[in-house]
């Protein structure tokens, strides 16, 4: 552990440990710090000697997250600062949405690990002391069944508290300086020049897999940037939560690495650096491309849309008028389209058949399935087609 984290978990345990004992419990690392991806926080569990009681935690979670924009090398270098700004920013929306709706405020079926310590330091950073989950499991890919179904549910109930009938406000976040706009994807923390791009890193995609399924040969696969293009900025601005009747907190990155399952398959999430207000549809369709069996997309109206909204309406007082089917249908397409804007302009230009085969033999809980499974990324293409053959028949306004 180095001197920085040490520092941090000793801050934060002799805040957390009830009384504040003098000197306060030792801690011991249970494994080496995880440095999580694009966050670069460093995430440790400790074994806390003497164990505290109450709340008799003697295993917690520390995620340290340090001032990016206080470290660079060339402050100069705009590029590098709007990406430490960015992580920031990441670091610090999640301290806003774990002190805005806590655990208490959440309920028990919308499951997630208790914050015992949370610090935001403008010097030091984000500093966090959570329950340990370390009991549950991980697994790369939520198959058909319990786990599925307990993943919607939480998702369901987690969207409704924050819809305009639930009892949570999703503004509150921001005001304690979190996203104004929720996940990761979004079009206004892409780079500018993304959405230009897009036919030319899409149909090269496509060019460098064809050997690997014939879909991506042909015009409906090679010219689908174009087409994106073309609408780009009217789904993002459809998919907006300002004015939106449907506006809520959405997770923002929704997908099997943020899981941890217990024995009887039920769910408790976490990460919230994404978090923030949103349509609940972007993070039904991160969970498809990222995270669900092949098996579960053959139907995914009938596998994900339909028991997600049949959860939703229960999480509603059975109040179907509060969220009509058609509805959460509509946002699904458009917020497909919004997605592949993002994968297509951020993820597949990196990506080549012996990436791909890498992926498949070294399997990432934090990957999302799109970068091992050429069906996967077919399936994404298809189901945009199919939208933006909706939208050009008119079919699917995506102007509201």
């Amino acid at each position: 552990m180095n001197e920085i984290v040490s520092t941090a978990a000793a801050k934060a345990i002799s805040t957390f440990y009830p009384d504040h004992p003098d000197p306060p419990p030792s801690f011991t690392p249970t494994g080496t710090a995880a440095d999580t991806a694009f966050s670069g926080s460093a995430v440790l569990e400790l074994r806390l000697e003497p164990p505290p009681a109450p709340p008799n935690k003697p295993v917690v979670v520390l995620k340290h997250s340090v001032v990016r924009t206080r470290n660079l090398e060339d402050p100069s270098d705009k590029s590098k600062l709007k990406a430490a700004q960015k992580v920031d920013s990441s670091s610090v929306n999640e301290y806003a949405f774990l002190t805005a709706y806590p655990t208490s405020a959440l309920g028990p079926k919308i499951r997630i690990p208790e914050t015992l310590y949370a610090r935001n330091d403008p010097n030091d950073g984000v500093t966090l002391l959570m329950e340990s989950f370390s009991t549950h499991s991980q697994i790369p890919v939520i198959p058909l069944g319990v786990q599925l179904t307990s993943a919607l549910r939480w998702l369901a109930y987690f969207h409704a508290s924050f819809l305009p009938s639930g009892s949570l406000d999703p503004d509150k976040i921001t005001e304690l300086g979190g996203w104004e706009l929720g996940t990761h994807l979004s079009l206004e923390k892409r780079p500018q020049d993304e959405v230009q791009r897009l036919p030319a890193d899409i149909a090269a995609f496509c060019d460098r897999f064809e050997g690997m399924d014939p879909y991506f040969s042909a015009e409906p696969a090679k010219g689908q940037g174009l087409r994106l293009l073309k609408i780009a900025p009217a789904a993002a601005a459809y998919l907006h939560p300002t004015n939106h009747p449907h506006k809520t907190i959405c997770h923002g990155d929704y997908k099997q690495g943020n899981f941890f399952f217990d024995e009887q398959g039920e769910i408790c999430v976490f990460d919230w650096q994404w978090t923030g207000p949103g349509l609940g549809a972007t993070d039904l369709i991160y969970l498809c491309a990222m995270a669900v069996s092949d098996e579960t997309l053959t139907d995914h109206e009938a596998n994900i849309i339909r028991p997600y909204h049949a959860f939703l309406i229960g999480a509603l007082n059975n109040d179907a008028t509060k969220y009509p089917y058609e509805d959460l249908l509509t946002e699904f397409k458009i917020a497909a389209l919004d997605y592949q804007r993002w994968q297509g302009g951020s993820r597949l230009k990196s990506m080549t058949p012996e990436t791909m085969r890498k992926a498949k033999l070294n399997v990432d809980v934090n990957h999302g399935i799109f970068r091992r499974s050429i069906e996967r990324v077919k399936w994404v293409f298809q189901t945009v087609n199919a939208a933006l053959d909706e939208v050009e028949a008119g079919t699917l306004s995506i102007v509201r």
